[in-house]
């Protein structure tokens, strides 16, 4: 099938596993998967849009070789796993793992902040516990640890295995 708009192609579905793809939208199945694919001589992008935006609101771009995800608006992108978020970039640039704020130290998470650099991580717990592992083959070589108000940095032989 194929759809042809002013006397260009937009939509196609070429015969399966040929690779020879000409068109700048492809919708096909692939080894028992469904694929679409986007492109022209410079690369392809896929635009999505709120319906009262004016123009996108997030795109997924390519030249085939640099990959971007990009959102314009000032919120965040967030990953998920499992239907929960795992990881978010806020629209500050800070990189949040495990939080979905900026880390305080009343939660659990890491942030990269943009700008400065600085990097925080944070278990919300005032119990002894241990904020950094420093491992080599051997295992546990080393750690820093947290307890109250206090820190501490131990090596292999001091080492209190906790969790949280």
């Amino acid at each position: 099938m194929s759809v042809t708009i002013n006397g260009t192609t937009g939509v196609t579905t070429p015969e399966i596993n040929t690779g020879n793809v000409t068109s700048p939208l492809n919708v096909q199945a692939q080894t028992g998967f469904g694929a679409i694919e986007v492109g022209g001589p410079s690369g392809g992008f896929v635009d999505i849009k709120a319906p009262f935006s004016d123009d996108y609101d997030a795109r997924l771009w390519t030249d085939g070789t640099d990959v971007q995800l990009l959102n314009r608006n000032a919120g965040y992108l967030g990953l998920f796993t499992n239907n929960t978020e795992r990881a978010r970039i806020d629209s500050s640039g800070n990189l949040l793992v495990g939080t979905t704020s900026v880390v305080t130290g009343a939660s659990d998470g890491v942030q990269i902040r943009a700008g400065n650099g600085n990097v925080k991580w944070s278990i919300g717990n005032t119990g002894n516990v241990a904020q950094h592992y420093f491992y080599n083959p051997n295992g546990i070589v080393g750690g820093i640890y947290t307890n109250g108000s206090s820190t501490s940095y131990a090596t292999s032989s001091d080492c209190i295995v906790t969790g949280k």
